[in-house]
């Protein structure tokens, strides 16, 4: 009886012994299989994918890293327009400029009349619908940013200006003589199946109006899923800090 236990043990620790064996052979080979599949394209975060070679590591055009087309003889808002004007990139996808400039030397001051959704002082708006997020530090703005439905600005903290906090400031170019952000135009689409503006939001930064007389955040379209969370407004003097309508 004792000979025939040892057997089955023995017998029992050889078939562990093989499978564990077979199972370490096969690894590298799923591993290189793996890498058989193409890597994200420009811009794209990485994520896991079932269909292709049992679940390689992918590129998502639904999260855009804007860092990667950071060049120094560029702007922040000609980076994201250039994303936003592409057609490799859905509408509604998650810009992510929190890279930026990073060691990019991309320019955190917009060009002259240029926004990320216009580059001739809003005559033209790309109806695109998106989530930015923006980076902290000061971003410079010379026109008015006019945000299509469904946008949503999210910065990284409310940001005071007299102290050394870290946040996300969109500040106005001098001269300045318009609002800062606007809640659509008529020249931005509406969402479908209402007619009205739409969805647009901005949260956790602040609007620095350089002493001047002009508009925080202008509402005059925009209506359902619409709202401003935690901004600070900081010397908008003589007009209206926001009007939400």
């Amino acid at each position: 009886m004792q000979s025939v236990r040892r057997f089955a043990s023995s017998w029992m620790l050889f078939v562990i012994t093989t499978v564990l064996t077979c199972w370490l052979l096969a690894l590298p080979l799923q591993l290189k299989a793996q890498n058989s599949c193409p890597s994200p394209s420009t811009g794209q975060d990485a994520v896991y994918n079932t269909t292709c070679n049992n679940g390689p590591i992918v590129g998502s055009s639904a999260f855009i890293d804007a860092s990667q087309f950071g060049v120094s003889t560029s702007d922040i808002c000609k980076v994201l327009r250039g994303i936003l004007s592409s057609n490799s990139y859905p509408a509604g996808a998650i810009i992510d400029a929190r890279g930026l400039p990073g060691n990019t030397g991309t320019s955190m001051t917009c060009a002259t009349n240029t926004t990320p959704w216009s580059q001739d002082n809003n005559v033209h708006v790309l109806n695109v619908s998106s989530t930015i997020l923006l980076p902290a530090g000061t971003i410079q703005i010379p026109a008015t940013w006019v945000l299509p439905s469904n946008t949503r600005l999210v910065g990284q903290g409310e940001n005071n200006p007299l102290s050394a906090t870290p946040g996300t400031t969109i500040q106005a170019a001098v001269p300045y003589l318009a609002s800062m952000i606007q809640f659509g135009s008529s020249a931005t689409s509406v969402c479908a199946n209402l007619g009205v503006v739409c969805g647009i939001s901005v949260q956790r930064l602040t609007l620095d109006g350089k002493a001047q007389s002009i508009d925080g955040i202008i509402n005059q379209l925009s209506q359902s899923n619409t709202y401003v969370d935690h901004v600070t407004i900081y010397q908008v003097l003589g007009k209206e800090a926001w009007d939400l309508g």
